[in-house]
């Protein structure tokens, strides 16, 4: 058998080819699903893992010639990039690549600490487009991975924002929607018979404390208190490398730093208090999680930290007796990303 044999049958034996995803919002993992599929479809025979609910196992990383980290999310990357780490000291020779949303937003970085390839897009077809050309050693560049096989760029869709227009992704959007359409949205779904599980980011560099207690108080007049995990309290937005957010005025005036091993910028708060406040709500939503407080008697708990921060009790406080609120359906994971 000569070497190039070898080598193509070395990376079409079961296992030679392990998947791992670290988080998809508590679902069984599309980032696993479809790619495990095409590579299947194209002849090979792939492992995977997902340590959301699963070990490391570590036989499988030993064996494998490949490696694919899914990372859609802020978090799965956070986590990939741990794992990385561990896999080097596993492995230290076998092709690491990472792919989904977040490996194109820190290609640079990661491609700088020891990610071998980064892919996103449609990240099915290009994960079998690389490993094909690694099975029978072709060099292939990042720009061939992020483009072959797909049409150009330009055939689809375009964003357009005050007489500009340009390619975007599908995250690129500014929906507009109001107070009033959210409150129309909600009695339709109520009316329905559907239960609405809202998300939020409360924490911006633009968001008042009024704004925040008004958020609570939307919650809990609307009887939704069951509907939204505390978790929602506490989040912070995100501004990763690329976002479109960097290209607005009022983003533009803050002053931004980019921690590469965060992927993110770091801003502070205008008003110190929210920074605060935002601190106080993280620390005591996960205490209240891990020791079982029911989310109702941590809603008002949040509550009545901002509303001291205010320097007043907010009169609206309890003007939804606690029994109006009803458990309502959820899964047992909460969102965030």
């Amino acid at each position: 058998m000569d070497k190039k044999t070898q080598t193509l049958s070395a990376m079409y034996t079961p296992g030679a080819i392990l998947l791992i995803s670290c988080y998809e919002l508590g679902h069984r993992p599309i980032g696993l699903t479809r790619p495990l599929a095409a590579l299947e479809n194209a002849g090979f025979s792939p492992d995977s893992i997902d340590i959301a609910v699963e070990t490391l196992d570590e036989e499988k990383v030993k064996r494998a010639h490949f490696i694919g980290i899914s990372v859609p999310m802020h978090t799965a990357l956070r986590l990939g990039v741990h794992l990385h780490q561990r896999i080097r000291e596993l492995n230290s020779d076998v092709t690491i690549c990472m792919y989904g949303l977040y490996a194109k937003l820190n290609a640079d970085y990661l491609l700088s600490n020891g990610v071998d390839y980064c892919v996103s897009g449609e990240v099915f077809t290009q994960l079998v487009t690389l490993v094909e050309s690694l099975a029978e050693k072709q060099q292939i560049d990042q720009d061939t991975i992020n483009n072959r096989k797909l049409p150009d760029l330009e055939k689809y869709a375009h964003f357009e924002d005050n007489g500009e227009v340009r390619v975007v992704g599908y995250t690129d959007l500014e929906k507009h929607h109001t107070r009033a359409d959210v409150e129309t949205a909600i009695d339709i779904v109520h009316s329905a018979g559907i239960t609405l599980r809202p998300t939020w980011v409360p924490f911006t560099p633009w968001t008042t404390l009024d704004d925040y207690l008004e958020i609570l108080e939307f919650v809990d007049t609307h009887r939704l208190v069951y509907h939204v995990d505390p978790v929602q309290y506490a989040v912070r937005l995100l501004i990763p490398p690329g976002s479109y957010l960097l290209n607005r005025p009022e983003t533009k005036a803050l002053s931004l730093t980019l921690d590469q091993t965060a992927f993110s910028y770091i801003w502070a708060h205008p008003d110190a208090r929210m920074d605060e406040l935002h601190k106080t709500v993280n620390a005591l939503v996960q205490n209240d999680a891990r020791i079982g407080v029911g989310m109702l008697e941590t809603f008002y708990q949040i509550w009545e930290l901002a509303a001291d921060m205010q320097s007043r009790r907010h009169t609206p406080l309890c003007r939804n007796k606690k029994q109006t609120h009803l458990p309502a359906p959820r899964i047992t994971e909460a969102w965030f990303c």
